[in-house]
């Protein structure tokens, strides 16, 4: 982070944005198809068991997904006046794994609804975050507007 402070190797910022843009709608998208997969395996689940299952595969997949698209950004060279804006997104997305995580560990040796407690426990944390992770995101999208590149990064979800 001290290189891309100093501006040392950044990119331009048409270069930046259409590789946050990939990057970044890549990850949204498979989200959304996960999301779907587990679903499908909530309504499945004959168990308990089984749905305590759907949901820790779920989270580690998700929680895989996330540090695939961290590691994406952290390889990017965001220009000077997009680098704040990919520092909050990258710290917000590392706190909601850090919370998706805690929760995937909550569904081992739990019953279903001591899980589900956990999981209405930490939403408000997950809620902050998701909000912190949108407005980093937007702020990247303002920065894109501003300057006439034409990406959309789908921060609303």
């Amino acid at each position: 982070m001290l290189a891309l402070a100093c501006g040392g190797g950044e990119e331009s910022l048409e270069s930046y944005f259409g590789k946050l843009e990939t990057a970044y709608a890549g990850a949204l998208a498979d989200l959304e198809v996960l999301g779907s997969d587990y679903a499908v395996a909530q309504t499945a689940a004959a168990t308990d068991a089984e749905y305590v299952d759907a949901t820790r595969a779920f989270l580690t997949a998700f929680i895989d997904g996330s540090d695939e698209l961290v590691e994406a950004l952290r390889k990017l060279k965001p220009p000077q006046e997009a680098a704040n804006a990919q520092d909050e997104l990258l710290a917000a997305l590392i706190n909601g794994t850090a919370i998706f995580a805690e929760l995937r560990a909550g569904y081992k040796d739990r019953s279903r609804s001591e899980a589900e407690e956990l999981g209405r426990a930490l939403s408000g944390d997950l809620a902050n975050i998701s909000a912190s992770e949108i407005a980093a995101c937007g702020d990247l999208q303002e920065i894109a507007n501003a300057s006439a590149i034409a990406v959309d990064l789908k921060c609303a979800r």
